[in-house]
């Protein structure tokens, strides 16, 4: 649309050799000049600036971890599909309060809990922690323990709170 509200204004043949004497001129005059120069001396920020913003959409091009779940994504499972919520955290960290219907096995003893885990194995496991570190090394142990649908509370209990999602400490 934006292509033939040029063209009726300037004729397209007009129009590409004005661009192209543009460009011309730019390369001829102290544009060019100016813009390699403004490049050579500013090479560090400009790496930086590449660098910072590279590292800001690293995960938007990685994708997000599939074993991860969100707070809302892990309520749908829970309601959907009957998911066992694992709380890894320590004993305090568990009295200050929980996901209601989770249980607790401190990460320590989860390898001797295993065997009591095994009549859930076909049930979706979601493993939480304070902030999902505790919980990623559990859901290693379960993947390894041939444990299938294992995923990670995305923040663990504080994304928990931060989406206001109710806990109890009974």
């Amino acid at each position: 649309m934006l292509t033939s509200v040029i063209e009726t204004i300037v004729p397209a043949q007009t129009l590409a050799a004005t661009c192209f004497q543009m460009i011309t001129v730019w390369q001829t005059n102290s544009g060019y000049q100016s813009l390699m120069e403004f490049l050579q001396q500013n090479w560090m920020w400009i790496t930086l600036a590449l660098t910072s913003g590279a590292l800001l959409f690293w995960p938007l091009i990685k994708g997000t971890d599939r074993q991860s779940l969100i707070p809302s994504d892990a309520t749908r499972l829970m309601n959907k599909e009957n998911a066992v919520v694992i709380d890894v955290r320590t004993n305090d960290e568990w009295a200050k309060g929980h996901i209601a219907g989770a249980r607790h096995i401190p990460m320590p003893t989860l390898q001797e809990k295993i065997a009591e885990l095994t009549k859930l194995k076909k049930r979706p496991m979601i493993i939480c922690c304070a902030s999902g570190n505790r919980a990623t090394a559990a859901a290693t142990v379960l993947r390894k323990a041939g444990f299938e649908n294992v995923f990670v509370l995305a923040g663990g209990i504080t994304s928990w709170l931060d989406a206001k999602l109710p806990v109890t400490s009974k």
